[in-house]
């Protein structure tokens, strides 16, 4: 079970994993717990992590973009560009 204290302004985690103490320090509780979910359970965060930054434009523009022309010609002008295929990881 991972406990947290407040340090100097900053939440401190601690989980014991196979008996070994592991400690980071977050500027928020929200960011300690998911880290002590994470490392506590031993499986990756299973939040979506888009493998690029195209796949985030073509998202967007399938939600929000209903009939706005501007934004819609800006995205698909960042879509031609290479460097949105870049693996974000």
């Amino acid at each position: 079970m991972p406990s947290y204290e407040i340090r100097s302004g900053k939440i401190r985690a601690t989980v014991m994993v196979d008996g070994i103490r592991q400690q980071k320090t977050f500027d928020n509780k929200s960011d300690a717990k998911l880290w002590a979910k994470t490392v506590g359970t031993g499986k990756p965060d299973s939040r979506f992590t888009p493998p690029n930054f195209r796949h985030v434009l073509s998202g967007y523009q399938a939600l929000e973009l209903d009939g706005r022309d501007n934004d819609q010609i800006l995205v698909e002008r960042l879509c031609q560009a290479d460097w949105t295929t870049v693996p974000l990881d």
